[in-house]
């Protein structure tokens, strides 16, 4: 009787190898409105309530998973809890995505 929100983030813009003016975005920006106390606060009533565990489950689309700065800066953002995103490259195949939430987030949901 838990509930895991999840969200897709996708973003599509300059990563190495490409143009600048390929552009840039803020998606990974937007998924730090979970961390805020308020929201935390509203997702852990009726989701995961453990404090070692978050209540959601962000999943990067596009070229932001492939540009190093943003991949870096959600790594660090998320810290421990990296069990709680996924940069799914391989939008045709879910195997690892599936994977992902088999083996890291299923068991929170026990």
């Amino acid at each position: 009787k838990k509930t895991l929100y999840v969200e897709v983030k996708r973003q599509d813009g300059w990563v190495e190898g490409g143009k600048r003016s390929d552009g840039r975005g803020n998606a990974h920006e937007r998924s730090c409105k979970y961390f805020t106390p308020g929201l935390m606060k509203i997702l852990r009533t009726k989701g995961i309530s453990q404090k070692d565990a978050l209540p959601f489950w962000t999943v990067f689309q596009g070229d932001i998973t492939r540009d190093p700065c943003r991949v870096r800066e959600i790594t660090c953002w998320y810290a421990e809890y990296d069990a709680h995103f996924f940069f799914w490259r391989d939008s045709k195949n879910a195997e690892h995505l599936v994977k992902h939430f088999v083996e890291k987030l299923s068991p929170l949901l026990d």
